[in-house]
């Protein structure tokens, strides 16, 4: 995960477009398939550097990845980054991660762990997975696994 310097001579580090993913979205799919594995490659390896680093995003969407002028995928948002391994060890621990969850994950991309915790159990990085998994199919058909068309 790269953070840039805001100081950069008075200039944000970096400009992104702020449609990107959105509007790729609204257009109901993703161009072509080499952008499509593109930007899901660069989102897996900032996921990845999440994990490495300890921390679970918890709210992989397309929302939440802007693409950089150079077309680079960058992860957002990390308001609901959260340690990468939970042990849930009781049904009240359970009940405050599902309501943790709640507030701060999209129910549209949202793991199922998120929304019935295990108990006992452990929530871990898969949930970004399965997060991601539901962004790729947000691209490829222009709307979320669990989505309806409009």
């Amino acid at each position: 995960l790269q953070l840039g310097n805001a100081r950069n001579k008075g200039r944000p580090a970096a400009a992104f477009r702020l449609d990107s993913l959105l509007r790729l979205k609204d257009t109901r799919s993703v161009d072509n398939k080499t952008t499509l594995l593109r930007v899901l490659a660069g989102t897996a390896a900032g996921l990845q550097a999440m994990h490495k680093a300890g921390y679970a995003h918890r709210d992989v969407k397309p929302h939440n990845v802007l693409l950089a002028d150079n077309g680079a995928p960058v992860l957002m948002d990390l308001g609901s980054a959260a340690p990468i391994r939970v042990e849930v060890r009781s049904h009240r621990e359970a009940m405050t991660l599902k309501d943790e969850a709640s507030v701060k994950c999209s129910a549209p991309y949202r793991a199922p762990e998120l929304m019935e915790p295990p108990n006992p159990g452990v929530v871990d990085g898969q949930s970004d997975v399965w997060s991601l998994g539901c962004t790729a199919f947000a691209m490829a058909f222009g709307l979320g696994p669990f989505e309806k068309p409009t």
